[in-house]
């Protein structure tokens, strides 16, 4: 049905541009979306802005149609190919529809005539005449190009009168004063944020579509979704379609295409090509830095783009208080599947650099991940080296995610590094006989090198030697603990000062080679010497273990109060850091147990 007063073209007026979109089926009514609202229009200016798919239409929708609006509702939705006279014809005729108008319209313009300033100022006047407050919705107001139909709501927010209600939606800002009227107090504002379902909200909507997932995965779905409106419904859809509700989790899969295409068509597709090919870039890390993003991508200007993509509510956010940004979850995959069919082979070379940028900034694990990723083990082991990888790996610092990073590499990658690395990763599993041999073949590799071994590498073959010290004969462990401290003031000082689980780890293991070679009295020692050493949280599985076997030595020469309270250190120690009981060591269980059997209490110590 058509309206028979044309636009400025000819064309006649759409009377579904003028209508209130019917609400959908499975709608779930979110009360603290429609509150806002009702609080909004009570002032001249509500603002709801959000990415594609957030929800923003239907929100408004379902609030027009609750009936809590101040006053009736005009609605006008515009087109892309609408000009400004073809906008204002659309929001004349709405209000001529609705009878609104005080005088039925006479004096007002017809709607093919100029929208310039005489329109708005007839206009105002007119609505300043309003008997009650009228509700004017502009919904998709980013379709409307240029400025001439921000400016002209800017004149009507500002000489209509309070019975004007403004209530817009865009996928971006307008091209209105915004900061001046939050001094003002005179806007309402709804962003994405805000619009995202809640795990309740999400599983509502899943059962407005006759679904009932369990508790664990609609959690798992909203977090996923980020609460994204569209990516749930299109999750709901897909698995309505696949016949198998109790499936859920697998009938998701099937979403993901469908996710993917709105995606594309939505968002990815309307973006410059500049951006497009930054974000398929960038879709192999998991933050975005703009310099970062400078180097994947041999541009200069991608902090410029990411701000923009940030105001056009692209899937992109700013992280807070810093100069990285973050991509949503699923639009990430989308990009990562778009650079991996549109540049096959890109993506190896993308790790790379991503890898030497992040160890120019001194950040370890983000250059050892990319690096891994990239198959680029030689790199990824010499990083690991000269960072002092084997200290943070044997003083449990990180040590799950580091040893998995390194899970992956073969067994012939060339270099000293790679095979301590491998060395260092059994090690700290407790496979001493499995690191010996690893260790040796780091030997062999660095003399075959001669003087080209950098100080690092010496140093880690030669903490190695001293941890391994203790799973032989014990003997050598003076020269081994010595060797280490000689190597220990060849690397920068900057570094060893980073890693304070260095000098932990030597005076560890030379106090446990002590205790292996039958030298109680020098161990106990030692491993005093160690808990001094251990300083900062980095030492905190050091000074577990050295509390144990100082309490250990003690029970051994029959000093039984003091070994009960170091063991009992040793405990504490671990059970205020939380180390893992697979990490924890059993000495200061043990030093108890022989101080219970000194002293009769078998009961005691067999527990």
């Amino acid at each position: 049905m058509t309206a028979a007063s044309p636009t400025p073209s000819g064309d006649p007026l759409l009377a579904a541009k003028l209508s209130v979109p019917p609400v959908l089926r499975g709608l779930v009514g979110r009360r603290r979306l429609l509150d806002r609202l009702t609080e909004g229009t009570n002032g001249p200016l509500t603002l709801v802005t959000g990415p594609a798919g957030a929800g923003k239409t239907t929100a408004v929708a379902s609030w027009a149609h609750q009936g809590t609006a101040p006053g009736p509702v005009v609605w006008v939705t515009p087109d892309r190919e609408d000009s400004p006279r073809v906008f204002w014809a659309h929001v004349l005729e709405a209000f001529r529809r609705r009878l609104l108008l005080p005088d039925g319209g006479a004096g007002l313009p017809r709607a093919g005539d100029s929208a310039g300033r005489a329109l708005l100022v007839r206009f105002a006047a007119a609505l300043e005449g309003l008997a009650e407050p009228v509700v004017l919705v502009v919904d998709g107001l980013d379709k409307v190009p240029g400025r001439e139909v921000a400016a002209g709501l800017e004149f009507l927010v500002d000489h209509a009168g309070p019975g004007l209600r403004l209530l817009l939606t865009s996928r971006v800002d307008p091209l209105l004063p915004l900061h001046r009227y939050r001094a003002e107090g005179r806007l309402c504002e709804l962003r994405g944020a805000e619009l995202a379902f809640t795990p309740r909200e999400a599983a509502a909507l899943l059962r407005g579509h006759g679904l009932a997932p369990g508790g664990e995965v609609v959690a798992g779905l909203t977090r996923r979704t980020e609460g994204w409106a569209a990516g749930l419904r299109l999750c709901a859809l897909a698995v309505q379609r696949s016949g198998d509700p109790a499936g859920f989790a697998t009938s998701y899969l099937a979403s993901e295409q469908a996710v993917a295409d709105y995606l594309l068509a939505e968002v990815l597709d309307a973006q410059p090509a500049a951006a497009q090919e930054l974000l398929a870039r960038t879709s192999v890390l998991d933050r975005v830095h703009p310099d970062l993003a400078d180097a994947l991508t041999g541009r200069t200007d991608a902090e410029r783009i990411l701000d923009r993509l940030v105001r056009d509510n692209c899937f992109v956010q700013p992280v807070a208080g810093t100069r990285w940004f973050r991509v949503h979850p699923l639009f990430a995959g989308v990009l990562h599947a778009r650079l991996r069919s549109r540049w096959p082979g890109l993506e190896p070379v993308l790790h790379r650099r991503a890898a030497r940028w992040f160890a120019a900034s001194g950040q370890l694990t983000e250059t050892l991940v990319h690096a891994a990723a990239a198959g680029d083990w030689p790199y990824a082991a010499g990083e690991a080296v000269r960072q002092l990888l084997a200290g943070r790996l044997l003083a449990g610092l990180d040590e799950g995610r580091l040893d998995a990073l390194f899970s992956g590499m073969p067994a012939d990658v060339p270099g000293a590094e790679a095979a301590l690395v491998t060395a260092a990763r059994l090690l700290a599993r407790h496979d001493a006989a499995a690191a010996r041999r690893w260790v040796l073949r780091a030997e062999r590799r660095v003399r075959h090198r001669g003087t080209g071994a950098g100080p690092e590498v010496r140093l880690t073959l030669a903490l190695l030697r001293l941890l391994l010290a203790p799973h032989g004969t014990g003997s050598g462990a003076g020269a081994a603990a010595r060797r280490t401290a000689e190597l220990m003031a060849e690397v920068p000082a900057y570094r060893l000062k980073e890693h304070p689980e260095i000098e932990a780890l030597r005076c560890h293991g030379r106090a446990c080679a002590l205790l292996a070679a039958g030298r109680p009295d020098e161990a106990r020692a030692a491993f005093e010497e160690t808990v001094r050493a251990c300083t900062g949280e980095a030492t905190h599985l050091v000074r577990h273990a050295a509390w144990g076997r100082l309490a250990l030595a003690e029970a051994v020469r029959g000093e039984l109060t003091a070994a009960a309270d170091h063991a009992a250190r040793a405990l504490d120690v671990a059970e205020r850091q939380g180390i893992p009981e697979d990490r924890r060591s059993g000495a200061g269980r043990l030093a108890l147990a022989t101080v219970a059997c000194e002293r009769g209490d078998f009961p005691t110590a067999r527990h």
